[in-house]
């Protein structure tokens, strides 16, 4: 069973290890000198008493140097309470189209 499924927007299969997904972030946030992500408008569906999907809306703006770049897109995030925390275990997220 794998403990996390991830797809990112460059990716071009799913990222099934901590590590990997580690590595995916690791490498993205490197290429940039401040990163900012906030939460928009979100719901949650309360699957169980163990675990549930956020749905909604992120901005992120990132700048490197004098260059600022601001992208707002949809997210689903899937949690389970595991080992009595609380994990990720699905994340999805796309461009909001204009």
């Amino acid at each position: 069973m794998n403990r996390a499924v991830f797809f990112g927007t460059s990716s071009k299969s799913p990222l099934t290890t901590n590590t990997d997904i580690k590595k995916y972030f690791a490498d993205l946030f490197s290429s940039y000198a401040t990163v900012n992500v906030e939460l928009g408008a979100h719901y949650i569906n309360e699957l169980s008493t163990t675990s549930a999907v956020l749905t909604g809306f992120d901005k992120w703006t990132v700048s490197n140097g004098d260059h600022k770049r601001e992208a707002i897109g949809r997210l689903t995030v899937a949690v389970a309470q595991r080992d009595g925390k609380w994990q990720i275990v699905g994340f999805q997220r796309s461009a909001m189209p204009n």
